[in-house]
């Protein structure tokens, strides 16, 4: 995995350890709107899809124009969402692809980035303790074999380009965008082991250099790169034999010249023959640029065969195609600039130049949280899709494309959204996951865990190893935050078939809210009371004493009440001593203990003895001394 620094003018390959998101809660609304652009995606191929204007979406084949590419886009989309290889419907959409003979480039490179995909999750999963067919495996990495080997056949041999289809020595033509998935799809062949000439990397990389824009203004080389990650913290122990591995970061020392020029150049469309640059330079192809001579020089990096000066070349050609991209979104605070066409081929397209090269910043403009803002605005809320409808088919591509952005969905690099973190210096990675709560440690298992996506994950796949995660979770989120679980864990419940996952669900709740029902709209009603309940009391609010009253009346969840007395103790008032003394005679020791703190605080009466672990005859005549003090100072 191929980082790729300027500091000044020099360059850095390093490792990525994945996506590390502060703000909690916008993390949050990435994350319900993957699970809202899952649950249309689910539904589409399935047949059962809706725009928002009713009508239906179609299905795997949604997209005519290319019924592979619409298959494998949208099977690519929900396999990185976490939708399990095991279920029903990823097995379904293989096998439909499975019928279809290779004939376009777009399509057949999304069958092998699909495929991949596939692989990786089974490798996830194996990791999570579900079983793998091996057999099933192997037939999987003999498609994506013959997938690659037809697109090494189908490029221009000598340019280094891609056609629609097949290259026609008769009708010459390439394009930069076919070219770009066919490299992103070679690319995580390569990865994956598949044989691919070195012919072909030296006809991509001559290609880009070629065709890239002759001249450009100098700039400053202000692309802000990740920091380079200890191995420790996500290498994974060695597994037994037979077992999958978890890939290595590379982590690379710097390399590169210092105080090179960077000159700010793009890419254009196509050359044709009036010039290479006849379609203009734009944004979209400029990233596919930047991603394929990105992807060349991983391939041809530790060749020693490939001359100096070319790589070199290849090198200026990677640092002056970011610094075009730079000036384009520098000083940006959103994704707000003309020219860009269909933006979710471009977040796509910008997704795969920034994670290849480890970019997490334009000069100013990051370009993950602009994109992912702009996405969860455009999402319809109700359907969960993205993009129009003026052609069929539409909604599933365009849905696919804008899941594989906010999921970051490149497999060039290390998993950029792991699902487990392992290794040393936990106590440092279990303070930052107390800041964030979006990762638990889990003690007894020595991993990290991303909550919400194991849990989204367990719907789907309730292996011993993932329930036990699971359970961690709950044990192990921040107490004072607990309650934040419950939107998760309702709906966790309501969309699992499998009971085991809904009864650690109902068995969940119990410990967060108290009360024992399947109705979920009821376990969701206690999290608006807890947290009016804690701003009460952190505010210390008197105008609220008569919601606190209400939820103390009410007495549905006993959770809710310890809450609501410890907020009364908060605000303080001596007319609510009253309203502590039914709950010391309660028959829970955690209630009539805080019911007791919280009456001995407001009355302030070191002379009133109670005992809450007393035998319950002595308890009630300890609280008749209360109850005459409460007679003789209640409010007349």
């Amino acid at each position: 995995m191929a980082l790729l620094r300027t500091l000044g003018a020099s360059l850095l390959l390093a490792a990525s350890a994945g996506v590390v998101r502060g703000d909690d809660a916008f993390d949050e609304q990435i994350e319900n709107a993957i699970d809202r652009g899952t649950e249309f995606l689910l539904k589409a191929v399935k047949g059962e899809g809706v725009a928002p204007d009713g009508k239906p979406v179609g299905g795997w084949t949604a997209y005519q124009e290319a019924p592979m590419g619409s298959a494998a886009i949208q099977l690519y989309a929900l396999v990185k969402s976490d939708i399990p290889y095991n279920f029903p419907v990823v097995k379904e959409g293989l096998q439909v692809l499975l019928g279809m003979q290779p004939g376009h480039t777009y399509s057949v490179s999304l069958y092998v980035m699909a495929l991949d995909a596939v692989l990786s999750q089974m490798d996830v999963e194996l990791s999570l303790g579900s079983p793998i067919d091996q057999k099933e495996r192997r037939a999987i990495e003999q498609r994506m074999d013959a997938m690659t080997q037809w697109l090494v056949r189908a490029r221009w041999k000598g340019k280094g380009g891609w056609n629609y289809g097949m290259h026609d020595p008769g009708n010459p033509r390439y394009d930069n965008s076919n070219t770009q998935f066919a490299i992103l799809a070679l690319g995580v062949a390569r990865k994956r082991g598949l044989k691919i000439p070195q012919e072909v990397w030296e006809e991509i990389a001559a290609q880009f250099i070629d065709i890239q824009q002759k001249d450009g203004p100098e700039v400053q080389a202000m692309w802000k790169l990740k920091d380079a990650v200890d191995a420790a913290e996500v290498d994974a122990p060695k597994p037994k034999k037979g077992k999958t591995d978890v890939r290595k970061p590379d982590a690379k020392p710097s390399w590169g010249v210092e105080d090179v020029k960077v000159f700010a150049r793009g890419w254009s469309y196509q050359d044709t023959k009036e010039g290479p640059l006849k379609h203009g330079v734009t944004f979209n192809m400029s990233c596919a640029g930047a991603s394929s001579t990105l992807i060349a020089f991983e391939a041809l990096k530790f060749v020693k065969a490939y001359p100096v000066e070319k790589r070199q070349a290849l090198e200026k050609s990677i640092r002056d195609g970011l610094g075009y991209l730079t000036t384009l979104m520098n000083g940006k605070d959103s994704w707000q600039w003309g020219g860009l066409g269909d933006i979710y081929y471009s977040l796509y397209s910008l997704e795969k130049v920034g994670d290849i090269g480890g970019i997490e910043a334009f000069g100013t403009f990051d370009w993950y949280k602009a994109g992912a803002r702009t996405l969860v605005d455009r999402q319809d809320k109700q359907v969960g899709c993205w993009g129009t409808t003026d052609k069929p088919g539409n909604l599933n591509y365009m849905s696919a494309l804008a899941l594989l952005f906010l999921s970051r969905a490149t497999d060039l690099t290390f998993h950029n959204r792991p699902m487990v973190r392992y290794g040393t210096g936990r106590e440092v990675r279990q303070s930052d996951a107390q800041k964030s709560r979006e990762w638990v440690f889990i003690p007894k298992m020595g991993v990290e865990v991303p909550v919400r996506r194991v849990l989204k994950k367990l719907r789907y796949l309730p292996t011993p190893k993932l329930m036990r995660m699971s359970e961690g979770i709950v044990e192990h989120y921040d107490r004072q935050y607990l309650p934040e679980l419950i939107p998760v864990l309702a709906e966790t419940y309501e969309k699992t078939p499998y009971k085991p996952v809904k009864k650690y669900v109902t068995d969940s709740l119990v410990k967060i809210t108290g009360v024992a029902s399947e109705d979920m709209n009821v376990q969701r009603q206690f999290l608006p009371k807890w947290n009016e309940i804690v701003k009460a009391g952190t505010e210390r609010d008197r105008s609220r004493i008569p919601q606190l009253r209400a939820i103390l009346q009410e007495g549905a969840s006993p959770i809710l009440v310890r809450k609501a007395l410890w907020a009364l103790m908060r605000i303080n008032d001596p007319d609510t001593f009253g309203d502590m003394l039914p709950f010391m005679s309660s028959d829970d020791l955690e209630t009539r203990t805080t019911a007791y703190e919280a009456a001995k605080f407001i009355a302030n009466r070191s002379g009133l003895v109670f005992t809450p672990t007393a035998p319950k005859d002595r308890r009630e005549q300890q609280l008749e001394a209360w109850r005459a003090h409460w007679e003789k100072t209640r409010p007349k």
